[in-house]
């Protein structure tokens, strides 16, 4: 086992049968599902989509999932001091700050290699890694996946449209997939 699916296994307590997964698509802003959000028993957040839109986001987080560097004080601010697992396979980008912090996690690589290999060797987005973590790792009696739109709005945080070096079709297909098979077995999955 991996030092880092060691550290990341130890977060299991952090995690609940109960989860949801904010995604970032501005479309998001158009729902009122930030109660809905709040009522989940852990609420997992993405790089810079920090809890401004209440009524529309929610304001509880439990863990973030990072591929972005940002500052310790924005992270303070936003997100106190919640667990943080770093999900890109780009180890060269994470802050100093971060390496340091009781806080910090990282996505094993072999998750990452494997997902990449799944998306026909594109590079995953932080919303898909963290699917495949709580869904193909944790996998909760209830998830809810609120605010992936998969690139048909733009990302809240950004100012002008960029679509990465994603396969935003093969993501979306593998979520889509993902969640029936939960369905099937028996779980509450879904994408709201």
């Amino acid at each position: 086992m991996s030092i880092e699916l060691k550290r990341l296994l130890e977060l299991k307590p952090f995690f609940s049968d109960e989860i949801c997964i904010v995604g970032n698509a501005s479309s998001l802003l158009s729902k009122q599902t930030g109660q809905q959000i709040d009522s989940y028993q852990t609420v997992i957040r993405l790089n810079i989509g920090f809890p401004k839109h209440k009524s529309s986001q929610g304001s509880k987080t439990d863990i973030v999932g990072l591929s972005c560097p940002i500052s310790y004080w924005k992270y303070r601010w936003y997100f106190r001091r919640t667990p943080i697992i770093w999900m890109t396979e780009r180890r060269d980008i994470i802050p100093v700050w971060m390496k340091h912090s009781k806080e910090f996690n990282l996505y094993p690589l072999e998750y990452w290699q494997n997902l990449s290999e799944r998306l026909d060797g594109k590079r995953p987005s932080t919303g898909v890694m963290m699917v495949d973590l709580i869904c193909n790792y944790i996998q909760p009696r209830s998830l809810a996946i609120i605010g992936f739109d998969f690139k048909k709005s733009r990302t809240l945080f950004a100012s002008k449209e960029k679509l990465g070096p994603h396969d935003w079709e093969a993501e979306e297909a593998f979520v889509l997939a993902t969640v029936q098979q939960g369905q099937k077995d028996g779980r509450r999955w879904e994408i709201i």
